[in-house]
């Protein structure tokens, strides 16, 4: 199995974007109760996949097909604020409600971390597809970017699962979409809470150390 950025993808001319595009909206159909699939808009995501290459991966299998994939953002303080709130309708996500996360604390957004069902199983993919996200929150943090804000909408077992693991919280259902929301904010032990729900997680003991110094010095 292959992980890259749809960047990637599109520049070594594996896919094009509008394969990674439809691929992206089978998947969400097949793990969502969402009628469409698109939680964001087409367009926006694909100018948000191109435009913040770090924040995407997806996944291949050996057959050559994209079978899963994550996304996250990074919000202005209006849109996170309409998070909090439980506000946030996914399809403004766009270019003007986003941002590149900067050296300091950022809030993420999860949009989504996604896998066909039969690819669930740690050696499936699924696993892969999850130590593929907390590398680039490690790449970032080697860099002196954290994410002190956490916020995600769960629809599905799978969402609520991630969500946990994560060590984020319910706050309540969503005002208009009627999904669970989650959030999470780091205070010192997210990270580490994070490390002792996953033996997985015990892979990433850099990650955990960078965010204990960090939030060390708040």
């Amino acid at each position: 199995m292959k992980i890259i950025t749809a960047l990637e993808a599109v520049k070594t001319r594996r896919f094009t974007i509008e394969h990674i595009l439809d691929r992206v909206e089978y998947i969400c159909i097949r793990t969502s109760d969402a009628p469409s699939g698109r939680i964001i808009s087409r367009e926006a995501r694909r100018e948000l996949f191109i435009l913040y290459p770090e924040q995407n991966r997806i996944i291949i299998n050996d057959d050559g097909m994209i079978i899963g994939y994550w996304f996250f953002v990074t919000l202005n303080q209006e849109h996170f604020k309409l998070a909090r709130e439980k506000m946030l309708i996914e399809q403004n996500i766009t270019r003007m409600s986003t941002r590149l996360p900067g050296v300091g604390l950022n809030n993420i957004y999860i949009i989504n971390i996604g896998i066909l069902p039969e690819y669930h199983g740690y050696c499936d993919g699924g696993g892969k597809l999850l130590e593929s996200f907390i590398t680039q929150i490690e790449s970032f943090a080697e860099r002196g970017i954290f994410f002190n804000e956490w916020i995600t909408n769960a629809r599905t077992d799978y969402g609520h699962k991630y969500s946990s693991m994560f060590g984020l919280q319910p706050i309540g259902q969503h005002k208009i979409n009627k999904v669970t929301v989650y959030f999470g904010a780091v205070t010192g032990n997210l990270m580490t809470s994070m490390l002792n729900r996953h033996a997985f997680m015990k892979k990433f003991p850099r990650l955990i150390a960078y965010y204990k110094d960090r939030f060390s010095r708040r």
